[in-house]
């Protein structure tokens, strides 16, 4: 039962799971793996340069994407997603 919980996503998955942006009707589709030399340690425009990035990898070792840890002024943390999209 673990093992399904790391399977890929299947295409209606990844449509379902496409973010799309109420300002600009923008529908963002990930690209998995990530192209090679693809810089994910871009800062954030509010919450500066991440503290520490986890990159997630496919069984082959290639890049899927990564979260990033924010530390706040305030002593909290935020953790967002990175990935790579086309839209």
């Amino acid at each position: 039962m673990a093992e399904a919980a790391f399977s890929p996503l299947t295409d209606a998955e990844r449509h379902a799971a496409s973010a799309t942006s109420q300002d600009t009707g923008v529908e963002w589709q990930p690209i998995q793996p990530v192209p090679d030399g693809v810089d994910l340690t871009v800062p954030h425009h509010r919450l500066g340069s991440p503290s520490a990035i986890w990159r997630y990898v496919d069984a082959n070792g290639r890049l899927l994407f990564a979260v990033a840890r924010f530390d706040k002024g305030n002593g909290g943390k935020e953790f967002l997603p990175f990935s790579f999209c086309d839209d």
